[in-house]
């Protein structure tokens, strides 16, 4: 039985799209940027606040077996661009269910657009939706030379065969070697829950999770901490709170916001400016890239 895409990347898009405005409200931009388009780096509306891109993938199935396939061509493109703050953030489901999803809906009487909400509970998208970045999947991949020689550009990150009887899938991740030179089957590292990746995104990530935060320029020093971004972050949280969600007031009484530099992480967990006028990143064939951006106020307890 050949394998279909299920749920469709389209309607992962949107799933995704709703969580992320179910957590973030009015305080989260979204857009998508087409093939051939160059990203735009700078904070929109000259707003602070944080950015990354996500790349959405889809699940092939039949009634028993499953399988998340990368294409490592646009994996390189990504990679090419040099910037881990900017390359995208893969995102793709990891099913709980068998077969089709259509198909499990409709056996439990229930509408399949309902699992991008929260009444669905155990089959709510942010469930059973990881996150990798890119540069962390690039070098898993590199651990298996075999599958990254071989001629199909599409590469099988994991499979999935149903077990009646534990009711769950049996994942099988890419063979990788492991101590004492014997093969291993362990998912990447880095790979992590929706929910508990956008929790390190508000903690200005660290180590495997890269981002790019946007703050007036002269309100950081070259290669100042986390903590020093995360105190800044919510310094201009509480501006534009009393502005209203905007970076200025008529008010003479309220703090003005100057124009936004970007920053990005680096060495040591450190940030530092990132130039971004004259910089091209360019979306290459295939994509389904979603540009996210989550002003500061986002961030203030």
């Amino acid at each position: 039985m050949s394998l279909v895409a299920t749920p469709p990347e389209k309607t992962l898009e949107h799933w995704t799209s709703s969580y992320l405005r179910y957590r973030y409200k009015s305080k989260v931009s979204l857009w998508w940027p087409s093939f051939g388009q160059d990203i735009e780096l700078a904070s929109p509306r000259n707003l602070p606040g944080k950015s990354l891109n996500l790349e959405i993938k889809t699940s092939y199935m039949d009634s028993r077996f499953f399988k998340i396939k990368i294409r490592y061509s646009q994996l390189i493109s990504y990679i090419s661009w040099n910037s881990p703050s900017f390359e995208p953030y893969y995102v793709f489901p990891l099913p709980i269910w068998p077969g089709r999803i259509e198909d499990y809906a409709r056996v439990n009487l229930k509408n399949k657009s309902e699992f991008s909400y929260s009444r669905s509970g155990s089959m709510w998208y942010p469930n059973w939706a990881w996150v990798i970045h890119s540069r962390s999947l690039y070098n898993y991949l590199q651990k298996n030379q075999s599958l990254i020689s071989q001629k199909d550009d599409e590469k099988t990150l994991v499979k999935g065969t149903w077990n009646s009887t534990k009711n769950k899938y049996d994942l099988q991740w890419l063979p990788s070697r492991g101590p004492r030179n014997r093969p291993t089957f362990q998912p990447p590292s880095s790979l992590v829950n929706l929910r508990d990746f956008l929790d390190k995104f508000e903690q200005c990530g660290g180590v495997g999770f890269p981002q790019a935060v946007h703050l007036p320029r002269f309100s950081l020093l070259e290669g100042v901490s986390i903590e020093g971004v995360k105190e800044q972050m919510i310094k201009y949280g509480i501006i534009l709170q009393n502005n209203d969600g905007y970076p200025y007031a008529n008010n003479e009484n309220v703090d003005y916001i100057e124009d936004c530099d970007t920053f990005i992480i680096g060495e040591k967990n450190k940030f530092f400016p990132c130039p971004t006028e004259g910089v091209s990143l360019e979306v290459p064939p295939g994509s389904n890239l979603q540009r996210l951006f989550v002003d500061a106020r986002a961030f203030v307890s």
